[in-house]
């Protein structure tokens, strides 16, 4: 015999939990460069700015050569940056397990209110119901009369 399924079950979706396998999987398969692909290439981009700057000292004995020689450098790590593919990142984890959360909450309170709406809680609802309208009733006529 099968031990039933219990009353309040957390509430699950096929999508939401494709989702997270798919998310679990990507994260636990990506390299460590994938994962820190902007900072790698930040640095990068500060390494080959400084030593073309160096290269350039002897050359720049104008100030000018050397200041445009670093601000290039700095507009070519900014390209870099904005242009690697990033993998996942710890905050974007974060941030996508707390909208799962989210999700799994509503769809609990929506399991919850159908629950309670379903069955006596019903019935009980009719008999209150119609507790307070018979109560609203006799006090009208009391109204009407006096």
């Amino acid at each position: 015999m099968t031990a039933p399924l219990p009353r309040h079950r957390a509430p699950s979706s096929p999508v939401i939990d494709w989702t997270g396998v798919w998310l679990h999987q990507q994260v636990q398969k990506q390299s460590w460069f994938r994962e820190n692909a902007n900072t790698v290439t930040a640095i990068v981009g500060l390494l080959t700015t400084l030593a073309a700057w160096a290269a350039s000292s002897p050359l720049g004995a104008d100030p000018r050569v050397q200041t445009a020689v670093l601000i290039v450098g700095f507009i070519g790590t900014v390209f870099g940056v904005k242009n690697t593919r990033n993998g996942w990142s710890a905050s974007q984890i974060s941030k996508i397990n707390e909208a799962r959360a989210d999700v799994v909450d509503k769809l609990h309170e929506t399991e919850h209110r159908a629950e309670k709406s379903s069955g006596l809680d019903l019935v009980d609802d009719a008999i209150e119901a119609t507790r307070n309208l018979e109560d609203a009733v006799r006090e009208f006529n009391r109204r009407r009369r006096a």
